[in-house]
């Protein structure tokens, strides 16, 4: 067995809540701008305070307001990159150890 991990650096980007499907993924592929640093396994709400964007809700009276990434949608995007040796096997199996409430995955578009 040949494992490639994909924790690590990633970005994200607030979208609204309707936005789905391939309709989001064409979206989100053409968005040049918005992008913010991300780390997996993680969560939005960390990404937004490593970014400066959000208070940490677990502080003072914060909660209450920080309660905003709630009403949108998140995408996350990451490259990687595979040998051959992984490419020729004959299957490969994507694997997440945990996924919140709602996701959509897309491999190579």
């Amino acid at each position: 067995m040949h494992d490639i991990s994909l924790d690590g650096a990633w970005q994200v980007r607030q979208e609204p809540l309707t936005l789905s499907g391939e309709a989001g993924l064409e979206r989100v592929l053409q968005a040049g701008e918005g992008w913010i640093a991300a780390r997996v396994p993680g969560e939005v709400h960390l990404d937004l305070m490593r970014a400066g964007l959000m208070a940490d809700p677990s502080v003072g009276t914060n909660a209450p307001a920080d309660r905003w990434p709630e009403n949108s949608s998140w995408w996350y995007r990451a490259s990687v990159v595979v040998g051959r040796e992984f490419v020729r096997l004959e299957r490969q199996q994507l694997v997440f150890d945990g996924l919140d409430l709602y996701a959509q995955v897309f491999v190579n578009g």
